[in-house]
């Protein structure tokens, strides 16, 4: 697998990334990652900085993972779920008309992805200012637009951190209406995009609608399974939660049902 966009490295993209191997220490500093953060975007960073190896050709940090694309952002964490839990296939729907609750079967892993314009990540646009060149959106401006305060303040700082390559001071620039619609669709013809809602049918009145999927479903999940995990491991062998806790997943649910094995045999 490849990511949609990639890491532009100043004259070609590394569309490459790895995960780490899925132990006990990283399923707990996933979880703890996510608790520690407010925002998604901050909370989205914090998760793929634990659980990356590597990304664009470089060794993962949470520095190279703002610098990533949404897109990007998104389909690593809907990677991520796959890779700490196995894929959900059902989807709830609410009809917004007669209100049946239904569930919908896919594999979001599956979805298509709209892939990247040319001159991803960059593009040119003829504003009020001339020609302007800007960059697509990445983690860091999500970041950055979720943690103002003044919320009208959202599309001229964007448009202000996307430009590049202008050496005057971009906060003196006020764009039009017409120019942020042109930058805007400018951007949405170059940047990779990742389905968020499929359309459907409402079984009960055949009202036509969508469900939503959630790219940052994953960030939901609880630890409490895990620790009773280890408690039981630690319990039966009185290993360390260290040892336990870099144990891979797999090899780790085996001697769980070693333990369960032993314990229906003495009853």
């Amino acid at each position: 697998m490849v990511l949609p966009g990639g890491v532009w490295n100043g004259g070609d993209l590394d569309r490459g990334f790895r995960f780490h191997e899925v132990t006990g220490a990283l399923e707990l500093g996933f979880e703890e990652a996510v608790q520690q953060e407010r925002s998604v975007p901050a909370r989205v960073t914090r998760a793929l900085a634990v659980a990356l190896e590597s990304v664009g050709g470089c060794d993962a940090d949470e520095l190279s993972v703002r610098e990533l694309s949404v897109a990007d952002r998104q389909f690593l964490m809907r990677h991520l779920a796959c890779h700490l839990h196995s894929e959900r296939e059902w989807h709830s729907a609410l009809c917004p008309s007669c209100k049946a609750v239904f569930d919908v079967r896919l594999r979001p892993s599956e979805l298509p992805i709209k892939p990247p314009g040319e001159g991803y990540p960059f593009v040119t646009v003829p504003t009020r200012f001339g020609q302007l060149r800007f960059r697509v959106p990445t983690g860091a401006d999500q970041e950055c637009i979720a943690g103002l305060e003044d919320e009208t303040r959202a599309v001229p700082v964007l448009l202000q951190r996307l430009l590049v390559d202008y050496q005057d001071n971009p906060t003196a620039l006020e764009f039009s209406g017409e120019d942020v619609a042109a930058i805007e669709s400018a951007i949405e013809s170059v940047a990779p995009e990742l389905v968020v809602w499929v359309p459907t049918e409402c079984p009960e009145c055949k009202t036509e609608m969508r469900v939503e999927i959630d790219p940052y479903a994953c960030l939901q999940s609880g630890r409490q399974g895990l620790l009773r995990e280890v408690h039981r491991l630690a319990s039966a062998y009185h290993w360390s939660e260290r040892d336990i806790m870099e144990m891979p997943r797999d090899r780790r649910r085996r001697y769980l049902a070693l333990v369960e094995e032993a314990r229906g045999m003495m009853h």
